[in-house]
């Protein structure tokens, strides 16, 4: 099979989903000759996808690989905490409940990433002064959050 286009659903294990499409350096190369003859994007001059990953070949495994160095590099939760932001009434309590939950990589995330949403509340402060032995010991998420209270210039003689 040579596919040189897929779109990607990654499903997490609380139900939430990241989408992508996947393009093999070949098919834009192929896109834009089409274009340029048919007068699509500006002759051809551009091309754009929301949401795109560029791949040099097309294979389950390929797109598993290239899935799993996103997750590991932290470029999907970066684009996921961009959505949580925009959208940060309705996801603050979410935000709260991973922030309380077990859920370490997450919540890393949330502090990492989507912290500016967050207002200045007891969460922060709890796991900056007094996060679990496992939060503290696999994530360093009690340094995470003590840096985002320093960036937000907390007080910490509160």
């Amino acid at each position: 099979m040579n596919k040189i286009a897929s779109d990607v659903i990654v499903v997490f294990q609380d139900r939430s989903k990241w989408i992508a499409s996947f393009f093999t350096y070949k098919n834009i190369q192929t896109l834009r000759e089409k274009n340029m003859s048919t007068g699509e994007c500006i002759n051809g001059a551009y091309y754009w996808s929301s949401d795109m990953v560029l791949i040099d070949f097309i294979s389950r495994k390929r797109v598993e690989e290239e899935v799993e160095y996103l997750l590991k590099e932290d470029k999907i939760a970066r684009e996921i905490a961009q959505i949580l932001i925009k959208c940060n009434e309705e996801t603050l309590p979410h935000i709260r409940e991973i922030l309380l939950g077990d859920a370490y990589d997450w919540k890393y995330s949330c502090l990492a990433f989507v912290v500016e949403a967050l207002p200045k509340e007891t969460d922060i402060e709890r796991l900056a002064f007094n996060p679990s032995q496992d939060e503290e010991a696999l994530f360093e998420i009690n340094n995470e959050a003590r840096n985002i209270l320093n960036s937000i210039e907390y007080n910490f003689l509160n």
